[in-house]
């Protein structure tokens, strides 16, 4: 094993980030400083990305099988951190549970030790004042957080069965470069807040989010 930016990566990793956007990307850049790890991408159209570098990129639509047949075999992690197009609820459910569904099937294989589906607090649904953790029960009113958590479940049925090693991170509020939506409406003079005294928001820094996702990618034993 070899000490990277305060955490331990594991060599000869074949990784596969599915849905390999902003945050992939910067997931990416930290497992490739491991020269020994291999880091394939998912993306519709990835041809004309140059980083980061070093990455494999396959060219695939998650919500189409027929077109993961590229996948290549000896997958060892599978990191599935894609988003639909557009906040519809057939969106929504053909990204994330069909699309997750078909990238784990493509997928599997006996070499395949943990699937890392990155999820959203939305699962929790509205608690109002009260503080959220990950003893909270789920309860999501909206269909963003019901399809999220049919996800969620789905995977976990899924690593019971297949004895694959799976993980839901809860992520929410991600800010970073590009992308300053909140910043800019506090600029304008835009932004609000309850009028409430307390105000509870989640916010994570995308290098963060990233560094996390690594260490969970590295951990023995993410959950009890």
């Amino acid at each position: 094993m070899r000490y990277v930016k305060d955490f331990f990566i594991r060599v000869d990793m074949r990784i596969l980030i599915a849905g390999c956007g902003d945050l992939g990307s910067h997931v990416a850049k930290l497992l490739l400083k491991t020269k020994d790890n291999e880091v394939f991408g998912i993306r519709r159209q990835p041809a004309s990305l140059r980083e980061p570098h070093g990455i494999k990129w396959i060219a695939a639509d998650l919500t189409k099988p027929v077109s993961l047949d590229s996948i290549p075999e000896g997958i060892t992690h599978l990191i599935f951190a894609a988003a639909p197009n557009e906040r519809s609820e057939d969106a929504y459910r053909a990204t994330y549970l069909h699309g997750l569904q078909n990238v784990v099937q493509a997928s599997q294989s006996p070499k395949l030790k943990r699937v890392i589906f990155i999820s959203s607090t939305a699962v929790y649904g509205d608690h109002g004042q009260e503080w959220v953790d990950e003893t909270t029960p789920t309860n999501p009113s909206a269909f963003n957080g019901r399809i999220l958590c049919d996800a969620e479940n789905w995977l976990t049925a899924f690593g019971s069965r297949s004895q694959v090693s799976t993980v839901s991170l809860r992520l929410s509020g991600i800010y970073g470069p590009q992308r300053n939506y909140l910043l800019e409406r506090i600029r304008q003079g835009l932004a609000v807040a309850p009028k409430s005294n307390e105000h509870w928001v989640n916010r994570i820094h995308i290098e963060d989010a990233a560094a996390a996702v690594v260490h969970i990618l590295e951990m023995q034993t993410p959950l009890p």
